[in-house]
């Protein structure tokens, strides 16, 4: 069996959050959600951020970000309106 853990652990080491979704599309709306209030300034871009995918009990992929190295990296900015050039 297939499922997600997703946890928020603030600045100070405490968890702020401990979920477990059953698929891709739960995950992927409670993420869309988090990145709304992130970006209405309702989350703490300091928290970190851990995603893990387990089968059968066993992580078989973990991966650990913050919102706050997206924006450092590059990951998360504006570059103004996109438009589509066509060749005719």
């Amino acid at each position: 069996m297939t499922e997600f853990g997703f946890k928020i652990v603030g600045k100070d080491g405490k968890v702020v959050e401990d979920l477990t979704f059953d698929n891709y599309d739960q995950i992927a709306d409670y993420m869309l959600e988090m990145a709304d209030d992130w970006y209405a300034g309702l989350r703490n871009p300091e928290d970190s951020i851990s995603i893990e995918r387990r089968e059968n009990g066993q992580v078989v992929f973990e991966d650990k970000s913050s919102f706050e190295a997206s924006i450092e990296d590059g990951l998360l900015h504006d570059d103004g309106p996109k438009t589509e050039e066509s060749s005719l």
